[in-house]
């Protein structure tokens, strides 16, 4: 049972349902794309501080024990389009919890001293990607995909960027966008009325102001490659193409088209290049959207002295469901992913993304029923003709990690058709 409610401009969303914990989940319009060039990083890094002291609790030793002693999990995250803040517990626990969370978004201090300190912690979280290419990948191909445009930027911004950011900027940034035309609050689980009324009470709080406005998507300049040279034991590749926005009624087939591709272990890509070459121990395709963008992408750390066959293979993959599709592998890939999806839905805090984040992206409440109903009539031809729509040189991107060659990359794009 979901209810959709609205107190002084905020909006809240309870789904109910009998199983034994409760999420709180605060979602933020904020992230990359609500930045610019020189604040770049910002919503990341005022996601941290939120956790450095409130008023009710001034420093962060108090509030994260507050937090710790009630034995809950919670956290934090930020994406391109959205900032999140959860917390999952029994029950018995939710009033406190809904304290703790709404005390951190609506009381922050953001003490001079911590700020100064995180700063080093963000910056080793930023190292901390670039030395984990299987990570680092990702980024850059974005980067490559989507150009010098919030979109194609880092979440966790730059070194510079970081270190330059005062405490002035982080409360003129908390102003703008943690107000309530800006938020959405998500409740999931075993949830009573009186736990609505006091989610409703202790948010009603938080300030008003106006809703913000991100950054404009531009369409990218496609193909287009990156390469990272760094000495490494196998070459990360990231290969893919520009998709769909989460809206785009192509969007859902292409998740199909992805599954079969490499989102699973009798997959193509998993088929090929792991199980016959034994090129790689990991590669995967995925199908990513946002509220007005999205790409289609498979990332994998290839055997060096294999490398050049592995990518062509790669590229090959794609090339093939231009031409043909099996019924069984459609089967497959489209059970495969009914199953998958309802294992996602298991949890308190599974039900709370799905449905928050479909309201927040796509800007409604879909059943999951709703979404397998349409993945069942996703035909075989579709699926061949969305291929032959998206996998072309004009929406190409890759990216790479290795000593690699850039004459090499070129002339695979060349010959990509």
């Amino acid at each position: 049972m979901v209810i959709e409610k609205t107190k002084n401009k905020l909006n809240f969303l309870f789904i109910k349902k009998d199983i034994p914990t409760v999420t709180i989940l605060v979602l933020v319009r904020g992230g990359t794309e609500y930045e610019n060039k020189e604040n770049n990083g910002i919503s990341h890094f005022l996601e941290h501080l939120c956790f450095k002291g409130t008023k009710n609790f001034p420093s962060y030793q108090e509030l994260l024990s507050e937090f710790d002693k009630i034995g809950i999990d919670y956290n934090a995250f930020t994406s391109y389009q959205y900032i999140g803040y959860y917390a999952k517990s029994s029950f018995e626990n939710f009033p406190k919890v809904v304290f703790l969370v709404s005390d951190i978004l609506i009381n922050p201090i953001f003490p001079e001293s911590e700020i100064e300190k995180e700063k080093g912690v963000v910056i080793e979280e930023i190292n901390l990607y670039k030395d984990t290419p299987a990570r680092y990948i990702q980024d850059l191909f974005l980067k490559a995909l989507y150009g010098d445009q919030p979109a194609g930027w880092l979440i966790s911004g730059s070194e510079k960027n970081i270190k330059k950011i005062k405490r002035k900027d982080i409360l003129k940034f908390y102003s703008k966008i943690y107000t309530a035309p800006n938020i959405l609050v998500v409740v999931a689980g075993d949830i009573k009325n009186k736990s609505i009324d006091l989610v409703l009470e202790k948010f009603s709080k938080v300030r008003q102001g106006e809703r913000s406005l991100k950054s404009v998507f531009k369409e990218p300049k496609l193909p287009n490659f990156i390469i990272h040279k760094k000495q490494t034991n196998q070459i990360h590749v990231g290969v893919g193409f520009l998709g769909f926005p989460l809206n785009d009624s192509r969007f859902e087939k292409l998740e199909i088209l992805a599954n079969l591709i490499g989102g699973m272990m009798s997959s193509r890509m998993f088929e090929k290049i792991r199980e016959k070459m034994g090129a790689a121990y990991y590669i995967r395709t995925e199908n990513e959207g946002f509220s007005d963008h999205g790409f289609i992408a498979t990332f994998a750390g290839l055997k060096n002295e294999l490398f050049l066959e592995a990518l062509n293979e790669i590229l090959n993959v794609y090339k093939e469901t231009k031409v043909k599709i099996s019924d069984e592998e459609l089967e497959r890939a489209i059970s495969n992913f009914i199953g998958r999806f309802y294992l996602s839905l298991e949890t308190s805090d599974d039900l709370a993304r799905f449905y928050g984040l479909s309201k927040f992206l796509k800007g409604k409440i879909e059943e999951p029923t709703q979404i397998i109903k349409r993945i069942k009539k996703i035909k075989k031809q579709d699926l061949i003709n969305l291929a032959r729509e998206v996998f072309r040189k004009e929406r190409l991107s890759l990216s790479l990690i290795g000593q690699v060659e850039s004459k090499t990359i070129r002339k695979l794009i060349e010959n990509f058709d």
